[in-house]
């Protein structure tokens, strides 16, 4: 199962805004409260229906609140666009295919769609609300069919056509959840779950919950022992080691402990420490491999390579939190590396981030509208700060400073610029290019002389 689109109408910041996604990975970017969470929480909103539907979800779905409807408008609604066929393992997502969808709906007063006068009423304040836009007709239209408010969420062909379809592929349908909490670990038992094995993978999935670090320990406690006779715990344990070099070089030989029940230590450059103790750009880390690769293996008990073959649309929020800059340019790679079959849907503002994701993998938000940027990848941190994210790359003082010097050379002010070379050089350093450049100018514009 991979997402294609989605669509929002009148939820929180938005008034209108589509979003379309790859099948690998995909990066959500914008300014603080432009709407990278709503987008992330619409997805997760819708998903919960979507997996309610399919799987016996042990968790109730989640739905908006009156407080998500943007402005004065009547309702808030996200569709959330999904394909289950095989087309879902390419690069790019053909343009000829049908896309099945979930509808979430949430209305600001409830109207009884048996009763004409009410849905008179519903009709105009519609119209009189909003602009009467392609989507919003057809949302008219809706208005005479057999979806009651009080049944906020809708299946397009059918709930059926997608259990049947989803229940045909390999890897079991799952989406997982990772908020900006995600460092924090819990060394506390959780709650026994009376669902079944494989049911496991999707309790809270979706919600912001810490990591169980007991829970986590004894799964992988049962993988070490299985690994000897089982090829699937074998490849899990292997792909987990790989993972975590690959992620923090220097780690190795995660393990629970033989000494506590809800302790798991890791080794770092020959020096055994608790994962409690690490920092939270490595707990970051470290919750994304051991929760990821848990869940794989969970949902598809059968696969013999969960980590490999497991699909999952994973989203995570600031995927750049805590990070040190050098590790916020691999965890793109990393991630596609490690979990090659799955689809990650994430946010970030870090100029690192954004100069690993190919332009046509990005949406990003601006004043509500979204869009992808002409270029992206592999640009410089300071180059993506202005020309994506439309930001000065330095301080503002220094950007003064600069234009300054250039005002003075093109002024022929020569012993005014060398002053004003010499005050900024202590600030940025003799090596910044900006100082290279204004005395290489000044050294022509004195040659000329």
């Amino acid at each position: 199962m991979k997402i294609t689109r989605l669509s929002l109408d009148n939820v929180r910041t938005f008034e209108e805004a589509e979003f379309t996604f790859n099948p690998g990975f995909n990066l959500i970017i914008g300014i603080n409260g432009a709407g990278k969470s709503t987008a992330l929480d619409a997805i997760r909103f819708c998903g919960s229906h979507l997996l309610s539907a399919i799987q016996r979800m042990p968790f109730r779905p989640f739905g908006f609140a009156i407080d998500d409807i943007h402005a004065d408008a009547p309702f808030a609604e996200a569709s959330l666009h999904v394909r289950f066929d095989e087309r879902t393992t390419s690069k790019i997502f053909d343009d000829d295919g049908d896309d099945a969808f979930v509808r979430l709906r949430e209305w600001r007063t409830q109207f009884a769609t048996d009763n004409m006068e009410n849905v008179d009423l519903l009709r105009r304040t519609i119209i009189e609300t909003t602009r009467p836009s392609k989507r919003l007709r057809s949302q008219l239209r809706d208005l005479h069919e057999t979806i009651a408010p009080a049944d906020p969420t809708y299946f397009y062909p059918s709930k059926e056509y997608h259990i049947h379809h989803a229940r045909k592929q390999p890897s079991a349908p799952l989406m997982i959840h990772y908020s900006t909490a995600r460092s924090i670990m819990n060394v506390q038992a959780e709650r026994k779950s009376a669902a079944g094995t494989s049911q496991l993978a999707y309790v809270n999935a979706l919600q912001s919950n810490a990591l169980s670090l007991r829970q986590f320990a004894d799964w992988m406690r049962a993988q070490i022992e299985l690994a000897s006779e089982r090829l699937a715990s074998r490849h899990l344990v292997d792909g987990i080691s790989a993972a975590l070099e690959s992620f923090l070089p220097g780690y190795s030989n995660l393990r629970p402990s033989a000494k506590s029940n809800s302790r798991v230590e890791v080794d770092i450059n020959g020096t055994t420490l608790d994962v409690r103790q690490l920092s939270d750009g490595e707990r970051s880390v470290l919750a994304l491999i051991l929760d990821i690769a848990k869940r794989l293996a969970q949902a598809n008990p059968r696969l013999s390579d969960p980590l490999t073959s497991g699909e999952a649309v994973i989203l995570i929020d600031e995927i750049d939190l805590h990070l040190h800059p050098q590790w916020q340019r691999k965890i793109v790679g990393n991630l596609e590396k490690t979990f090659p079959s799955c689809q990650f849907i994430t946010s970030s503002h870090s100029p690192q981030v954004i100069g690993e994701v190919p332009h046509d993998k990005i949406q990003m938000i601006k004043d509500g509208k979204v869009y992808s940027p002409a270029r992206s990848f592999g640009i410089d941190s300071s180059r993506v700060l202005e020309e994506v994210m439309n930001t000065k790359s330095r301080n503002a003082g220094v950007e003064d400073a600069i234009g300054n010097i250039a005002k003075l050379i093109g002024d022929g002010k020569a012993d005014e610029a060398k002053e004003a070379i010499k005050a900024l050089s202590y600030k940025i350093g003799e090596d910044d290019p900006e100082i290279t450049r204004a005395r290489t100018l000044l050294d022509f514009m004195e040659g000329d002389a």
